[in-house]
């Protein structure tokens, strides 16, 4: 059953229609297990997760108000939701398992995109500004994006998943939401350390491994915590792509925070390999966040900024032996 009706260029959800208010794809992941945090208190929540049992799921899952499902993407028996937010994807920034970044993040996306056009509501798909790799010009809210042979796998697949739920879904049930980096909030480095992430390995290989890249390069970089809620903010917007990026950080302020330790040639020539793997881009200039700035303004919503006694602890946090981790 529908749930929508059209009003001023944009579909207004009517409760009644759906199973749930919100549908939650991919809550055990770094972003997702926040999001599944919020959206219990603003409606009625399922979760969708592949696992063998329920025992399974609820053992994945922190205590919350929120029902389980379990199932993939291709089951044919989906819940229905007012929202549907897909957290879910393959998210390792290098593999040579080509396979795994387009069954998760193309089709997962695409069959999502069309239960949600079989049953109403609206889609909200988490994506990357990694899909602005190797452009020319700035992204804005108003870019498609371009598929460019030489992207990584990772960019290509949320290049490619843009494309592709955007021709299955009208804009009035698709908002695209591209992120920049995260990190945890120091409070929660314990359970949301992810230590092959890029910014500690370069940050474990202290001062030598941070300068490989230019010193006013800058990344979009947030929170965990704050890009949930300013994802959940944006759940009601009228805008259809969403740039969700956090602040800018350079690596001059990196290198200035990260622990002075002599260059190990084995940690150097990993530093410098992931370097050129991040510079590929996009450098945080090349993609603006001005039109969902202005959202998250008139709902109250500002970025804290992350000052050095954050990156100091990072940078701390990144030496410590992978057994202490």
């Amino acid at each position: 059953m529908k749930c929508l009706e059209h009003n001023q260029g944009r579909w207004i959800v009517q409760h009644s229609g759906h199973d749930y208010n919100y549908m939650l794809v991919g809550a055990t992941g770094q972003i997702g297990r926040y999001l599944l945090e919020l959206l219990p208190q603003m409606g009625r929540t399922v979760v969708l997760i592949r696992r063998k049992s329920l025992q399974d799921a609820r053992w994945d899952l922190p205590a919350g108000e929120f029902d389980i499902v379990l199932g993939g993407l291709s089951s044919s028996n989906l819940p229905t939701a007012c929202h549907v937010i897909n957290a879910a994807g393959f998210t390792k920034l290098v593999s040579h398992n080509i396979h795994k970044y387009i069954g998760s993040n193309v089709i997962g996306a695409t069959n999502l995109a069309h239960h949600v056009a079989e049953t109403g509501g609206i889609l909200h798909q988490l994506s990357s500004v990694a899909v602005a790799e190797f452009r020319k010009d700035v992204l804005t809210e108003a870019n498609t994006p371009m598929v460019v042979g030489k992207q990584l796998p990772y960019s290509l697949s949320k290049a490619l998943m843009e494309n592709a739920i955007s021709a299955i879904l009208p804009p009035e049930q698709l908002q695209i939401l591209r992120l920049g980096d995260v990190v945890p909030p120091v409070s929660a480095f314990s359970a949301d350390w992810r230590r092959d992430h890029w910014l500690p390995v370069l940050f474990s290989c202290g001062k030598p491994g941070l300068s490989h890249a230019p010193p006013d390069y800058h990344v979009w970089v947030s929170d965990v915590s704050e890009l949930a809620k300013a994802v959940c903010l944006l759940l009601d917007s009228p805008m259809s792509m969403c740039h969700v990026l956090g602040k800018m950080y350079s690596f001059e302020q990196f290198k200035r925070n990260a622990m002075d330790v002599p260059a190990e040639e084995n940690r150097d020539r990993l530093s410098k390999w992931m370097t050129h793997i991040i510079t590929y881009g996009p450098e945080a200039h090349m993609v603006t966040d001005y039109s969902t700035m202005d959202e998250l303004h008139l709902r109250g919503f500002e970025w804290t900024t992350l000052e050095d006694p954050y990156w100091i602890a990072f940078a701390l946090r990144s030496r410590e032996p992978r057994r202490q981790q």
